[in-house]
């Protein structure tokens, strides 16, 4: 099962992103990330191993924005999109059984 955490703020909330998906975060969830949006842009970065592991945590260091997810998983999430119905983040922890029925 994965986790999803998400903050929506005023400041900079990529610190709590980490610490909040680290309390949730087990050793079934092979991947980890981070994704922010800062007003003009959306930035994500994913790493394989645990959210608190010193290469991870250093990597989304340079991460700025005041709204975003954080996501454990079994594959790459969270994974950002430029849409013409504009940007968006996602990260999904479930199962679609009718998958096939869709277009």
């Amino acid at each position: 099962m994965a986790g999803i955490f998400g903050i929506v703020g005023e400041s900079n909330c990529t610190d709590e992103l980490i610490l909040g998906a680290s309390y949730l975060q087990h050793g079934a969830q092979q991947y980890c990330g981070v994704a922010v949006y800062d007003g003009d842009k959306l930035i994500d970065k994913t790493h394989k191993g645990k959210m608190k592991e010193p290469n991870n945590e250093r990597s989304f260091n340079g991460l700025r924005g005041h709204a975003g997810i954080a996501s454990l998983a079994s594959d790459r999430q969270p994974i950002s999109e430029l849409s013409k119905f504009g940007a968006f983040l996602f990260a999904f922890d479930g199962n679609v059984i009718n998958y096939l029925s869709l277009p």
